[in-house]
């Protein structure tokens, strides 16, 4: 009787999968997420997983090998770890996921600052055997900052040292956050249980194996149903509604639990900031493992029409967009990673720089796969997409349909649009003599490093000799140099002097 009431959400087959070029889907479809986490928490690993469950890719890349999609650069590849964000574009149960694994390590908080600006939710990966470390607080501030929704995956779980319980404890006491556990370890540590679907995994079955059934009169079967119920209780406590449901429809039986109910109040405190999912396991021990997060990002963060309704009313059908990131391609020359937040963005049209008071274009319109870029006919609301053509756009400019849009449109949304979040001028750093030759093309470069630099505003002093940059917050600067066996030896005898 049980099961005739919880949601199949591991009914799919895995050969039932999407292609990350599939048809159109309407904005409340879509989900704009990034993976954050502390540095080595797993998080580049986890996004490998869920671009083979997508059928995006047809073999998990691994850190290891250098043979990853989201970390494409040399020095990523070379020293495995993520430097630089990369966005990925896949479906999953008719919904399209639009991705972007962001940077865990400390050096490069300003690089998920930028990113955490355009998205609608995060999956936060955790170490179960460290749990919230410190990179995991600020960038869980910077979430917050921005107001983002969040769900939890606590990776490693086959590590020695790994305590699930420990990490939930940390999720509350360090970050404030009421944690609704979805996705348990199996008492004796050889699998996870989904409370919500009321299915196991056993990670002796192998790194392909599937969701199974829990069968009943089993120790697995005891203990879904009694973690279920917690899991009631504590959604219970978060909202109203599902409480009325639970202990005045349901008596309090757990088995009388409608999943419909269940998920809709999850989905409410979740949005709401409340409470935020957490689901578990070990994704070098079973690519299945990543398969809650999926069905969590689909079924508990927002559609982008549910975080800037109020764009449709102002815009009506005409384009509003963001650069939040600037690149350069050796064969594309200039390149925008733009977030449309309503219209359209097509290819060969031509955009008004709100920021810059001008026209540009044509512009040639991509949807990013990490280092590969797609060419596409247009990308609707709610979706990212990359942009050639847009040479004067810097990050943080606002981009409309014609200048009609823009004088049409309140300051207020305008200025709201723009607003980058990254704080006052509080830290300065000098660059003497960085463009020594002012007369051989060095304005061209001094124009691209601001083009590509988020929050950082280069003016010179009133001699023209010093370059000041001033922004946000930044540790010292991070070279990067690869250091090979000198090509000749030679022994030199140290000679002392007076």
């Amino acid at each position: 009787m049980i099961r005739c009431l919880w949601l199949k959400s591991r009914s799919i087959s895995p050969s039932v999968r999407f292609s990350s070029s599939s048809e159109n889907v309407g904005v409340n479809r879509i989900r704009n997420i990034g993976i954050v986490a502390h540095v080595d928490a797993g998080k580049t690993t986890v996004t490998e997983q869920l671009l083979y469950l997508t059928g995006t890719t047809k073999s998990v890349g691994e850190v290891d090998s250098g043979s990853t999609v989201t970390d494409f650069l040399d020095m990523e590849r070379e020293r495995g770890i993520t430097i630089q964000s990369a966005a990925v574009t896949f479906n999953w149960m008719q919904h399209r996921i639009n991705l972007i694994d962001t940077p865990g390590h400390v050096d490069f908080t300003v690089e998920v600052e930028r990113c955490l600006r355009v998205l609608d939710g995060i999956v936060t990966v955790l170490d179960g055997s460290a749990g919230v470390q410190a990179q995991t607080l600020t960038v869980w501030k910077q979430a917050q900052r921005f107001g983002l929704p969040a769900i939890f995956f606590v990776n490693k779980l086959d590590k020695k040292g790994a305590d699930f319980k420990k990490t939930v404890d940390d999720v509350k006491q360090k970050l404030g956050v009421e944690a609704l556990c979805t996705v348990i370890p199996k008492a004796d540590f050889s699998g996870i249980i989904d409370l919500i679907s009321g299915s196991q995994l056993s990670f002796n079955a192998g790194r392909n194996a599937e969701w199974q059934e829990i069968k009943e009169k089993t120790h697995d079967f005891d203990q879904l149903l009694a973690q279920r119920s917690d899991l009631c209780l504590e959604v219970a406590g978060q909202h109203e509604g599902f409480m009325e449901h639970f202990l005045e429809e349901c008596s309090g039986q757990v088995d009388r639990v409608d999943s419909s109910a269940l998920l809709r109040a999850i989905r409410e405190v979740t949005l709401g900031g409340k409470a935020a999912t957490v689901t578990c396991g070990s994704v070098l021990k079973s690519t299945s493992c990543a398969r809650p997060i999926l069905d969590h990002v689909v079924n508990f963060l927002p559609a982008p029409n549910e975080r800037s309704a109020q764009l449709g009313h102002l815009f009506g059908d005409e384009l509003a967009g963001f650069v939040f990131k600037v690149t350069h391609d050796k064969r594309r020359g200039h390149l925008c990673y733009v977030r449309v937040y309503n219209g359209t963005l097509k290819n060969n049209s031509s955009v008004f720089n709100s920021n810059q008071f001008r026209m540009e274009g044509p512009l040639k319109v991509f949807v990013p796969y990490a280092d590969e870029l797609r060419q596409a006919k247009e990308v609707g609301a709610g979706n990212i997409a990359v942009v050639a053509g847009l040479s004067h756009s810097v990050t943080g400019d606002s981009l409309l349909a014609n200048q009609a849009v823009a004088t049409s449109v309140n300051e207020k949304l305008h200025t709201e649009l723009k607003q980058s979040h990254e704080g006052p001028d509080n830290h300065r750093k000098s660059a003497h003599d960085v463009y020594p030759n002012d007369s051989t093309g060095s304005s061209k470069n001094r124009s691209d490093s601001k083009k590509a630099a988020i929050g950082l505003q280069p003016r010179e002093d009133g001699e023209g000799k010093t370059v000041v940059f001033s922004g946000i917050e930044i540790p010292d600067s991070v070279y990067f140099c690869c250091v090979e066996p000198p090509s000749t030896k030679s022994l030199h005898e140290a000679k002392r002097y007076a």
